[in-house]
């Protein structure tokens, strides 16, 4: 089960904020270190779950505007045991994913990143106490990114100001501080040649 619906009509005002989570293996291949009050462009998809992963993921939920989410809406509807009712509210677990989404459809947004909490899992009895969540002070990837460190899954992180499509201001300023990492990383990557051929000697 990917998303719920209980039957009523649905506002009419857009919901301006989507909680995602961002695995700690998909920002470590593909990421881009963020941080809050940063603006980003991601893609979006929807969490497949279960009885179960619902139960652990119900707090953490997020309404699926049409207006906001249109392609997560569409995916939890196709998922949906049956058809909700026309103008249902639904509901479903928001990922941030680079590689696209599992039986559904994925979603460009631009947003601004308002809060961000360290996910970690354990296990107990209750899957609504199985997620553990520290708050966390400001960058997501400190020290350049912990990709495989300890206790860390993902990250929870609460996006305000959703847009879909970006705007095109936004998705160029995404490009241009994409190439200045990339140019970044490439460099620390000589200048770490030169000085190991330089030990060599």
């Amino acid at each position: 089960m990917t998303a719920s619906a209980d039957g009523t009509a649905r506002t009419a005002t857009a919901p301006a904020t989507v909680r995602a989570y961002y695995k700690e293996w998909e920002f470590g291949c593909c990421g881009d270190p963020f941080h809050l009050g940063e603006e980003v462009v991601w893609e979006l998809g929807l969490m497949e779950l279960d009885e179960e992963g619902l139960a652990v993921w119900r707090d953490h939920l997020t309404e699926l505007d049409p207006d906001v989410l249109p392609a997560l809406r569409r995916t939890a509807v196709e998922r949906a045991p049956a058809s909700p009712p026309p103008g249902a509210r639904l509901h479903g677990m928001v990922v941030a994913s680079h590689h696209g989404v599992l039986d559904g459809e994925s979603q460009r947004v631009s947003a601004r990143v308002a809060a961000i909490h360290v996910v970690s899992h354990r296990w107990s009895e209750r899957p609504s106490d199985r997620l553990r969540l520290s708050p966390a002070t400001d960058w997501a990837a400190p020290f350049g990114g912990p990709s495989g460190a300890p206790g860390v899954d993902g990250w929870l992180v609460t996006l305000e100001e959703v847009t879909s499509p970006p705007p095109p201001d936004r998705e160029a300023a995404r490009g241009r501080r994409a190439r200045g990492q990339r140019g970044q990383r490439g460099q620390r990557g000589q200048r770490g040649q030169r000085q190991r051929r330089g030990g060599r000697r």
